[in-house]
């Protein structure tokens, strides 16, 4: 009696096998697409994650600018005013909210570097206050950390919303004029710190701009040395 059961052909081996084949290798080719995407996607949130840790300190630091009282020798006469000098490019000033050590105020200043590639970083030097006391507008200021905050930016800028100087803000607030915006600004020369700071960040497509509120009401910081100095 004939047995009803057979084997494969070596036509039909073959044509299982390549089949067989074609499915791994697009198996295999879609999975090197997939996680490339993936490791892709993940190096993009690792760097939105990473500038958003930057930027939220960032803000705390300018947020953290308090009214500290400096002076100024000229002509033999003592001025008094802010440590706060900024223009579109740098700043300096103190933070009661340091980005490198928090536990004491720090000195900071801030500068725009251009980079090799002709795009734009943000530097930050520091220096705390701990072991150091500023009362000279004209004192050394020895930076002892430096920070790189961001980098490969197409711009960065600051600007300013204040006053020209104390009489100026009583007079005009009165009438009903409000303050301008301004490209640079002296916490000394006006005797007041700026109401707001603008910062301006460009990369590729993405454009950021944002504005911190500073202490609008400094004067009363001052009156005592202006007492003193009268």
């Amino acid at each position: 009696m004939k047995s009803s059961l057979r084997g494969f052909t070596l036509v039909e081996l073959l044509i299982a096998i390549s089949i067989l084949s074609g499915l791994l290798f697009v198996g295999n080719y879609s999975y090197q697409i997939l996680a490339g995407r993936w490791q892709q996607e993940l190096g993009q949130f690792h760097n939105y994650q990473e500038f958003g840790r930057k930027l939220s300190l960032f803000n705390k630091t300018l947020a953290g600018i308090q009214p500290y009282v400096v002076r100024r020798v000229v002509n033999s006469n003592q001025q008094v005013g802010f440590l706060f000098e900024g223009n579109e490019q740098r700043l300096l000033s103190i933070s009661k909210v340091g980005l490198i050590q928090q536990a004491y105020p720090e000195v900071f200043r801030l500068i725009v570097q251009e980079q090799d590639n002709g795009l734009f970083s943000l530097l930050y030097q520091a220096k705390s206050t701990q072991h150091f006391l500023l009362k000279y507008s004209d004192q050394n200021i020895d930076f002892q950390r430096s920070y790189i905050l961001f980098q490969d930016l197409d711009e960065i800028k600051f600007n300013y919303l204040g006053w020209d100087n104390i009489n100026q803000k009583s007079e005009l607030k009165s009438v009903g004029r409000t303050p301008t915006w301004r490209q640079s600004y002296s916490g000394l020369d006006s005797q007041q710190l700026p109401e707001e700071i603008a910062i301006l960040m460009k990369q590729g497509t993405q454009e950021l701009l944002y504005t911190i509120e500073l202490d609008k009401s400094t004067l009363r910081y001052l009156t005592p040395y202006l007492d003193v100095a009268r």
